[in-house]
């Protein structure tokens, strides 16, 4: 999993004071993995023990905020959703010892434990047990494999393979997030998914739509932290090439860095900056081994970046400015553009000579020409 964190979803209230709904009907038994007495501390005030996992549990004794509870091995084989300041969260049951020896069983959202070896084997546990309860064992299956193939990977080929499988796994799991807010009945909170990054090496999840639906977008500097450890460099070259596509955070979003968000939904192109140029010489200075290893994305990010140059209707900068990088994007006769795609880039070179000829909106930044 990812570098070791507190685990923590948040400052929840008691959970008797929230509306719970459980999930579907089950037997209050247990799976047993080998943490010997973690210590955890409670995140709530009058956190309660109860005397088997699930809200139908009889509270056995209660622990108030900051207290130290430890964790005695067992770990329910189901999760609870409960909705809590809001939001909704799923979460399984730990069984623990208080101070005074009294035993029983608490929601994992209302502890916190350690970032050493025994909290990370836990936090393993709890967000494999969340990616099951959400996505379904062949989803969460998937995930799982590819979380342990991305740790594994020992060479720039292997990153290439790695990254190629998680670009269809990514797709999965963002289909899954439209189908489910599709349907999503808004009269209930929003769920709580951030965690999903934490589960994913490489991935981290955004709000997306106005705040109506999740996304997961790629965390380069995982990638490229990942890459550094590898043998060879071609995995190297890749993400800093993503590094300058994504320059403002290295996190993937739907707008490059060669476009200005204006809102939600729009864009408008900065062609005329330099930031076109500048990608297409970092292409160009990819060598052979890491054009094959990463063609698909390496000519989706080309293509886009050509879509913008060919398409787009609202450009940011002056005529002038646009019209100087055209020039010195043909003078450089770029290898790693196609004789067609020059071409293409002439003809709208001369487009831009009567923009509002051509619908093309030119120096927006200062309300137009």
């Amino acid at each position: 999993m990812k570098t070791p964190f507190l685990f923590l979803l948040g400052c929840f209230l008691s959970i008797i004071a929230c509306d719970t709904t459980p999930n579907t009907p089950h037997k209050p038994t247990s799976v047993n993995i080998n943490i010997d007495k973690l210590p955890l501390v409670a995140n709530v005030s009058n956190l309660r023990i109860r005397s088997q996992p699930g809200l139908e549990g009889s509270i056995v004794s209660q622990v108030l905020l900051n207290d130290t509870l430890y964790y005695l091995e067992n770990i329910s084989n189901f999760t609870t959703k409960i909705t809590l300041r809001g939001k909704e969260y799923n979460e399984p049951w730990l069984k623990v010892r208080l101070k005074n020896g009294d035993e029983g069983w608490v929601y994992a959202g209302s502890v916190d434990f350690e970032k050493n070896e025994q909290g990370i084997l836990l936090a393993e546990q709890l967000l494999n047990k969340r990616l099951y309860s959400f996505f379904g064992k062949n989803l969460g299956q998937d995930i799982e494999r590819l979380e342990k193939e991305f740790q594994t990977a020992e060479l720039s080929s292997e990153m290439a393979a790695v990254y190629t499988k998680y670009a269809t796994v990514k797709d999965s799991i963002n289909s899954y997030f439209e189908n489910y807010f599709e349907k999503y009945d808004y009269d209930k909170p929003m769920p709580n998914l951030y965690w999903i990054g934490d589960a994913i090496d490489g991935l981290v999840a955004s709000r997306v739509a106005e705040g109506t639906s999740y996304y997961l977008f790629y965390n380069y500097k995982n990638w490229d932290s990942k890459a550094a450890s590898t043998i060879g460099t071609e995995d190297d070259q890749f993400f800093d090439l993503c590094y300058s596509i994504y320059a403002t955070d290295s996190i993937e979003y739907f707008f490059k860095n060669w476009t200005l968000q204006v809102s939600d939904y729009e864009s408008s192109s900065l062609l005329g900056e330099g930031k076109h140029l500048a990608i297409l010489n970092k292409m160009e200075t990819l060598s052979e081994e890491t054009k094959k290893l990463f063609n698909k994305p390496i000519d989706n990010f080309k293509t886009e970046l050509l879509n913008d140059i060919y398409y787009g209707q609202s450009y940011w900068r002056s005529k002038e400015d646009i019209l100087r990088e055209f020039d010195t994007i043909l003078a450089k006769d770029f290898t790693v553009l196609t004789t067609e795609e020059k071409l293409s880039l002439q003809d709208r070179r001369v487009a831009f000579l009567t923009p509002d000829q051509n619908d093309i909106a030119v120096n927006v930044r200062d309300g137009g020409e």
